[in-house]
């Protein structure tokens, strides 16, 4: 029994264990890439239906027309807006 365990010992210390190890890892996350791949489900985003709306003489939507978000059309007494539905990053508190 102690000769088979000493056979065994020995050829473990001869197998590279870092060797093994990597191919173990390589072949474990090629197989979760691959199996990721094959059974995601397609992601197509539908074009969207625009005939509702009328572009006008220059050939824009309503929402393309006014692009101006300069500092200066913001009221005074605008409430400032805060993203609460966000973690804070980097701050203690």
């Amino acid at each position: 029994m102690s000769n088979l365990l000493n056979q065994v010992a020995e050829g473990i210390s001869k197998i590279n264990l870092r060797h093994i190890m990597l191919i173990f890892f390589l072949l474990i996350t090629s197989t979760s890439f691959i199996v990721q791949q094959l059974t995601k489900k397609k992601r197509q985003q539908k074009e969207e239906d625009f005939s509702q709306f009328e572009k006008n003489e220059e050939g824009l939507y309503p929402w393309e027309v006014d692009t101006d978000d300069s500092p200066s059309r913001i009221d005074e007494k605008a409430k400032r807006y805060v993203n609460k539905h966000q973690p804070r990053r980097g701050k203690w508190g």
